[in-house]
């Protein structure tokens, strides 16, 4: 029997999603490391702006992405919103081990397309049984299903970055292993959720787990209890006028916190109101919250050098 091509894994994953309901695809390419055996380095290592295709479109990326791959950079998918801003029903879900899928499994909540990200760690997108999503049904899910079962907390958001099957992960820390994405199953398997309880249950408790008051600042990590969307909210509510500067200083915040660029531009994407609208579609909102906590995080660093 052949042995399966990255094409072939990469196109399984993604016509499952499509199959879904995803019409389109938010792609992107992060740098991670330069691979120890990569054949050349890579003409820049500046992290790429998300672009949205279609299925088709991808299909013609993939080996353009694969040569990127091989030069240090990881390939990320997600669902795109439609085009009356709702969502096909899949909710991405990361850092899930193998007692936490077996814990899934028995509640039926097993997600459709689960791919194991590095050695011992899997992540994907659980399908929910509904035909749409709104953002904010994606992020109370979410939510709920990280609090259930000890999730990346983290990783949330409509278009939260998900790994492509068939590619290199290319953090530093694997610049010298050969870990690829592996696509551990990916089909149908709609998991009903309570949206109106799951909605319900974020707001009385969406406080209990703030613990903030004593933050050493210094030392803080991504594990920050403090979530984005309470940042964008304290922000917002500071009396700042304009919506651009809101989303400079949540940007601000949110670093301070321990979160890195792409989730502080999913936090912009997620929480800057009626943002493709002002900016006058999604791929223009995309690239404007990705540039401005790009720029975002260089000028914190200019001016926090001790943050790690």
């Amino acid at each position: 029997m052949n042995k399966e091509t990255y094409k072939e894994k990469a196109l399984k994953q993604l016509k499952v999603m499509q199959e879904v309901g995803v019409s389109h695809f938010k792609t992107q390419l992060v740098f991670g490391a330069i691979p120890a055996d990569a054949k050349r380095e890579p003409k820049s290592t500046k992290t790429m702006p998300p672009k949205v295709l279609s299925l088709d479109e991808v299909e013609k990326h993939l080996g353009f992405w694969w040569a990127r791959n091989m030069e240090g950079f990881n390939v990320f998918i997600a669902p795109a919103p439609q085009k009356d801003g709702s969502y096909s029903p899949l909710v991405f879900v990361d850092d899930i081990s193998q007692q936490t899928l077996q814990q899934m499994t028995a509640d039926n909540c097993l997600p459709a397309i689960l791919l194991e990200s590095s050695p011992g760690n899997m992540q994907g997108w659980v399908q929910l049984d509904a035909d749409r999503l709104s953002a904010s049904d994606i992020l109370n899910a979410q939510r709920y299903l990280s609090s259930k079962y000890g999730l990346d907390s983290g990783a949330h958001g409509a278009t939260q970055n998900g790994r492509l099957a068939g590619y290199r992960n290319v953090k530093s820390s694997y610049a010298h292993q050969k870990i690829y994405a592996k696509l551990v199953h990916a089909y149908e398997n709609p998991v009903t959720l309570n949206i109106t309880e799951i909605s319900n249950y974020q707001k009385s408790t969406q406080f209990e787990n703030v613990r903030v008051r004593n933050l050493n600042f210094e030392k803080c990590s991504r594990t920050s209890n403090l979530d984005l969307v309470s940042i964008y909210s304290t922000v917002q509510s500071s009396g700042r006028t304009s919506q651009s500067e809101i989303d400079w200083h949540f940007c601000f915040h949110a670093f301070r916190h321990g979160y890195d660029v792409m989730q502080v531009t999913q936090g912009i994407m997620q929480f800057s109101p009626d943002i493709s609208e002002r900016k006058g579609s999604t791929e223009g909102a995309e690239q404007y919250a990705f540039y401005t906590a790009q720029k975002a995080f260089v000028e914190f660093h200019k001016h926090h050098k001790s943050y790690r």
